[in-house]
């Protein structure tokens, strides 16, 4: 429910799918608005937001999940104001570059959101930080020593400022394209890629987009060679603050 007493929403499932329906009015005069969910963004330690498709064109849905709270929230965000309906905000490329490993945009003038569904690889694999496996599979087979050149990157064995990159590329803010999204591959030199505007010494930072600024501010960072990796075992989750801290210790 939300503060207009005209509109709420509600969540179905069944056998096609799940929806989120907004909800205008009262009884016999009332009208409903349906989107099947396509996507969920978020893993769900803090929450979730939900897409779904209109043609070719892929739009966030007005209602998100809050974990900590255990209950449904407008969708964070410009434009999600309690008791509107609005299914109009467009997802850019910039978004799913950050929330999944791979979706092919296509060019318009006019908007910003189509994309090609087929071939899309959700979720944040291996690719994000390693480069294409695609391209890795011939390499490793070519018999010729011109074609045996790395095409996986390693990132354990770039400098502290490209490993830090790799992180950057989705935790330090949201950045203004440079070049369309993913084709950013770790060692390479961000900035040619994103613009991320620096931050003020007594700016705030926003803890949820930009922990690489949170991270430089720190006595640790600055005194140290320290990379994200120090503390952060990118191949599992860490939930464990006894083991997180004895890493601070260090």
């Amino acid at each position: 429910h939300t503060a207009n007493p005209a509109v709420h929403f509600r969540m179905d499932a069944n056998a096609a799918g799940f929806f989120e329906s907004a909800v205008v009015g009262k009884g016999s005069d009332s009208t409903v608005r349906t989107e099947r969910i396509a996507y969920v963004a978020g893993s769900a330690r803090k929450g979730q937001s939900f897409l779904y498709w209109s043609g070719d064109r892929l739009y966030q849905l007005p209602v998100s999940y809050w974990t900590s709270l255990g209950t449904w929230i407008n969708s964070p965000g410009p434009g999600y104001k309690d008791g509107d309906v609005n299914f109009r905000r467009g997802i850019a490329p910039r978004c799913l570059e950050c929330h999944s490993t791979w979706m092919e945009w296509v060019p318009d003038l006019n908007v910003v959101n189509r994309f090609r569904p087929e071939g899309a690889i959700l979720g944040i694999t291996c690719e994000r930080c390693h480069g294409a496996g695609r391209e890795h599979v011939p390499h490793e087979r070519s018999i010729t020593i011109a074609d045996r050149s790395v095409a996986i990157v390693n990132p354990a064995r770039l400098s502290r400022e490209r490993k830090v990159e790799t992180c950057a590329q989705c935790h330090a803010g949201l950045g203004e394209p440079k070049l369309p999204s993913f084709t950013y591959v770790a060692g390479q030199i961000l900035d040619h890629y994103l613009t991320l505007e620096p931050l003020r010494a007594d700016a705030p930072v926003d803890v949820h987009g930009n922990q690489v600024a949170l991270l430089e501010r720190s006595r640790c960072f600055r005194s140290s060679q320290m990379t994200c990796t120090t503390c952060h075992d990118v191949h599992r989750q860490q939930r464990n603050v006894v083991e997180l801290s004895e890493k601070c210790l260090t």
